[in-house]
């Protein structure tokens, strides 16, 4: 299936949620574009176009060096041959700049993520994604929509023993830290412990807590308790409604 025709079949993707992304947008493209990182100086509203072409040409040489430098065997020989490599490193940096220039215009009405080769577009305006998604360098995964379908800073479930969800804020925590809140949550008489949040505290994956890690509980003196112990470990807390449907 091409590009196209995989927009086409997940136009209607819809993600019932509390807000619009980032509060403000209603649509979201997730894309994959070579290099794509290297346009994430256009988000500086000071500077002006050519400068920030000049960015993006200074990013993408030093990020072709980090290429060049894993393209190589051990015996020190490149897999590609020069012609190959020349042509494929202009289309590369082409490409980038084409997308700036396509970009460039409307930067202000989209707001844009980016995480190497992938990011995501959030916008208003779904024609304009789909115009973006059609660009031939692109490959676009979905575009979604964001459907308002419960009061904001709730959380919608189909059945729930518990009142309210706590998530913890993205902070950095010692080994001994993390053992800490998994004893003071498993002491707690009425908490359910998300499963994400108890393998970090479990094991020695990473010290720092992430957004999504959360636990369920009926008792608000146990998230202020908590908080006592650690300050500000909890990012939101947030009543749970449950809708059978």
């Amino acid at each position: 299936m091409d590009t196209l025709s995989l927009i086409a079949s997940n136009q209607n993707r819809k993600e019932d949620t509390d807000r619009l992304y980032f509060d403000q947008y209603r649509y979201s493209l997730k894309l994959q574009v070579k290099d794509f990182s290297c346009l994430r100086e256009m988000r500086n509203s000071t500077r002006t176009q050519t400068e920030v072409e000049f960015i993006v040409t200074k990013r993408f040489a030093k990020r072709l060096s980090y290429d060049r430098f894993w393209t190589y065997t051990e015996s020190g020989s490149s897999i590609l041959n020069t012609t190959d490599e020349q042509t494929t490193t202009k289309m590369r940096l082409d490409n980038l700049i084409h997308m700036l220039i396509h970009l460039w215009p409307i930067r202000h009405q989209v707001k844009i993520m980016f995480s190497g080769d992938w990011g995501y577009i959030y916008s208003n305006d779904q024609d304009l994604l789909i115009k973006i998604d059609n660009l031939h360098y692109v490959t676009g995964y979905y575009i979604k929509e964001a459907v308002i379908s419960r009061p904001k800073n709730t959380v919608v479930l189909k059945s729930s023993s518990y009142r309210f969800r706590s998530y913890l804020a993205y902070k950095k925590y010692g080994d001994a830290g993390k053992e800490r809140i998994l004893d003071y949550l498993k002491n707690q008489p009425d908490v359910k412990i998300s499963r994400g949040l108890s393998h970090w505290l479990k094991y020695k994956t990473s010290d720092w807590s992430r957004r999504h890690y959360y636990f369920d509980h009926n008792d608000s003196r146990i998230e202020l308790m908590l908080q006592l112990i650690f300050p500000d470990i909890v990012r939101i807390t947030m009543p749970i409604i449950e809708v059978n449907n």
